[in-house]
Parts: C-alpha cells; structure tokens; sequence
C-alpha cells in the first residue's frame, strides 16, 4: 500500500488510492485503534466459579427451569449471554470450553449421561418444571438430594455434574482505562498546539 503527502497551506493531507484523512484525524484514528485492540485484548474468557446441576431446588417444588447460561447468570449476576458454560474442569484454559453443560430432567436423565448445549431447557408448563418432559440445569430431581438439605433420596453423584462457569463480557483493567486516559489527554495537546498554531 503505497501512501503520498501532500503539502497544503494549513495541513497535511494523506492519501492511499482513494482514502485521505487530516494528518490529526488519522493520528486519532490509529490510537482509537490501539484503544481497541487493549480492550479487545481483555475480552478473553474469565473462569468466576461452577455450579452443580442439583445444587438447584427440589424438583417437588415445581421449579423455574433454567438453561445453564440462564442459570449462571442467577447465581453470578448479569445475563445468560455474559456466560459460556463447560464440563471441562479446567478452570485456566479458556480455549477448553466446551460450550455444553450437564442438565436434569423430568423423569428423563439423559443430559446427566451426555451434555447437550449450554443454552438448552425444556418446559413443558409454561416455565415450570413440571410436567414431563422438561429439562433444567438447576433442579435436584434425580441425585441424592438428602444430601442437598431435601427429603428426597436416589442414587446420582451431584459431583459428576458440575457446570463450569466462564464469563465472557469483557471488563476493562485499571491498565486499559489508564491508556485511554492518556489517549485522550494527547489528543486534546496536539488539537490544542493545532489551533495555536493556526492563531
């Protein structure tokens, strides 16, 4: 790509083929780039905790179904699209996610043998539950709920069902914040020593 200068009176003008910017906007261009790119650097996946599929209310009590995005965002505040879910315990590699997650159902236990996607419920009654077929990834149905703090008891291990949790929303550091600031505040020096420089 091949970029000419042209001198004028009051400003240098840019060009490339057909594309020209002022000599400021195209120093504001590439550092709103750089401001960016630090933003897009910390938008990587952060690992804030699991839950366990029975870690959820009894299913005698007719409970909200949730998918697993739906019910990580309950537990950890935001909304189910700020969550990827994963049955992977590896809690430090991002790229291990597996986008899938362990639910329960309704008289059916399929999801607690093989997981399907991390946004997948089913409810039969308009939310709920109850009847079948449904399916929640936040539901103590078919696991020993005893152990739970319920009067129900059977046979899964609530430990084999863990969801991990990774949100997603990327959240600035104190770095990038302070690397706009100063974006900023080198911006408004050259505008300033620009329109001095005019007067």
């Amino acid at each position: 790509m091949n970029w000419y200068v042209s001198d004028t009176q009051d400003f240098k003008l840019f060009y490339c083929h057909d594309f020209y910017v002022r000599g400021i906007d195209m120093k504001k261009f590439l550092l709103i780039g750089l401001l960016s790119a630090s933003f897009s650097a910390n938008a990587a996946p952060v690992y804030v905790g699991n839950f366990n599929v029975f870690d959820g209310p009894i299913w005698t009590s007719n409970p909200i179904v949730y998918s697993a995005t739906e019910a990580a965002a309950l537990l950890f505040g935001g909304v189910a699209s700020d969550y990827y879910i994963s049955v992977n315990s590896d809690t430090v590699d991002s790229s291990t996610i597996t986008h899938t997650a362990w639910l329960d159902g309704w008289g059916d236990t399929t999801y607690l043998f093989t997981p399907t996607s991390e946004t997948y419920s089913l409810s039969s009654s308009g939310g709920n539950y109850s009847p079948s077929p449904s399916f929640s990834a936040y539901v103590c149905d078919h696991a020993n709920c005893r152990e739970y703090g319920f009067s129900e008891a059977s046979g899964y291990e609530g430990s084999n069902y863990t969801n991990y949790v990774w949100r997603v929303a990327a959240v600035p550091e104190p770095e990038s914040y302070a690397m706009m600031l100063a974006g900023l505040g080198l911006i408004g020096f050259m505008t300033r020593r620009r329109k001095e420089g005019q007067s």
